[in-house]
């Protein structure tokens, strides 16, 4: 019901925290694609927190680990 929210108004950008966290992989892999149709067909960058990155993701995208004393990005 979130992600739907977002996406209703178009945004420019959505902010995800754990948007799957509690999901089971079906409903998950249906919320990474509205995401993925997001950036692709609305252009909206989207910018995911999550301990769990999808096995499946098409779109370019940037992977930064936080920890105590910064931000890294992985190569």
């Amino acid at each position: 019901m979130g992600v739907a929210r977002a996406l209703a108004k178009n945004p420019v950008v959505i902010l995800a925290d754990e948007p799957t966290g509690n999901l089971d992989d079906y409903s998950s892999n249906v919320i990474w694609d509205l995401m993925e149709n997001a950036c692709q067909q609305l252009e909206t960058t989207v910018l995911v927190v999550t301990h769990k990155i999808p096995t499946i993701f098409s779109l370019p995208y940037r992977h930064f680990i936080i920890e105590s004393k910064g931000v890294y990005e992985v190569h």
